[in-house]
């Protein structure tokens, strides 16, 4: 949540509330309608601040998410999720990867090379968090590299990729590369909410060979989740 904004937001719509407080005392007619006028400007201004703040800190300019199985029985997959943001408030100090479901079990968790900073786990859904070190500063970009291994988490043969949108992402990239003893087959892609299905999307790229999977969003949807998914 980007406080600062919120605040000034906020601000202004207490003060052009107080700003009414004239029109209801005896005054000439033209102050009434300078004091409406004003008003209605900051009421306005101060919806937009407050619609243009929500959401986290940062925008995601470009998500890519990275599945590469290593074996044909699915015992070891290992997730890279590279992830461009760019920050909205004056200092950024860290990022959270949130409620990251998984089957089987997860090892190595990593961002940016060390292992994350605090991890929050409940059942089979895990966050992660990054501490950004320097601070990123407002409209300044920064990469950020997560990694996990995934043990016995891929071994049903209709498996899928998600990835959930949060606001403020500008486009996302789902890969998964096989095993070339069990190549991936009948790809498709689709969107849903809530774990319910919404429709299908323009069917992801394939490589003849059946060995890799690629599939590129533009402008994602948010608070939607995008399912990448295959035979094999």
């Amino acid at each position: 949540m980007n406080l600062e904004g919120r605040f000034i937001g906020w601000a202004g719509l207490v003060i052009g509330l107080l700003s009414l407080i004239p029109v209801f005392l005896p005054a000439p007619m033209q102050v009434k309608m300078l004091v409406a006028l004003v008003l209605a400007l900051l009421v306005i201004a101060a919806a937009i601040l407050i619609l243009a703040n929500r959401g986290p800190n940062y925008r995601t300019v470009l998500l890519k998410s990275s599945l590469s199985i290593s074996d044909k029985e699915g015992k070891l997959a290992k997730l890279r999720r590279e992830q461009t943001i760019r920050s909205r408030i004056a200092s950024l100090e860290g990022i959270w990867w949130h409620d990251i479901v998984f089957n089987g079990d997860i090892s190595n968790p990593t961002a940016n090379g060390q292992p994350p900073a605090q991890t929050k786990e409940m059942g089979k859904t895990v966050s992660y968090y990054c501490a950004l070190k320097p601070p990123v500063s407002r409209g300044e970009a920064r990469d950020i590299v997560w990694t996990i291994d995934f043990h016995d988490a891929v071994k049903e043969k209709s498996e899928s990729l998600l990835q959930d949108i949060i606001p403020w992402t500008d486009k996302v990239i789902l890969e998964v590369s096989f095993p070339a003893d069990r190549p991936c087959r009948n790809p498709t892609l689709h969107l849903q909410v809530a774990g319910t299905f919404v429709r299908n999307l323009s069917k992801p790229k394939m490589t003849p060979d059946g060995r890799s999977l690629v599939a590129e969003i533009r402008k994602p949807k948010a608070g939607y989740v995008y399912s990448l998914n295959w035979e094999w």
